[in-house]
């Protein structure tokens, strides 16, 4: 079963050996016509908080209490992040 990260180079070989675009591949698997475009920015963002978050406990390794670095992050109605503040209560839901 693929990952986040096998997918994309699999799809891309996939598309290579039939002379399409790998956008065409995740079009005709799934109808989706931006999907591939979508999963290569997802993953991007995976591995940016990855390293966001590694870099966050290597600094705080030796510390008692964890600073609070940075505000919570929601996502908006249109995927982009949002900075939420403590105060909000936020659920994604209201209009």
């Amino acid at each position: 079963m693929h990952t986040i990260d096998t997918i994309i180079p699999a799809v891309e070989a996939f598309a290579a050996r039939h002379g399409v675009l790998p956008s065409t591949v995740v079009r005709k698997a799934t109808g989706n016509p931006r999907l591939y475009d979508r999963l290569k920015d997802r993953a991007a963002r995976v591995e940016e908080d990855i390293a966001r978050i590694a870099r966050f406990m290597a600094d705080n390794s030796s510390v008692d209490v964890l600073p609070d670095v940075l505000p919570p992050v929601a996502d908006n109605d249109a995927g982009n992040p949002a900075i939420v503040s403590p105060s909000e209560n936020h659920t994604g839901g209201e209009a």
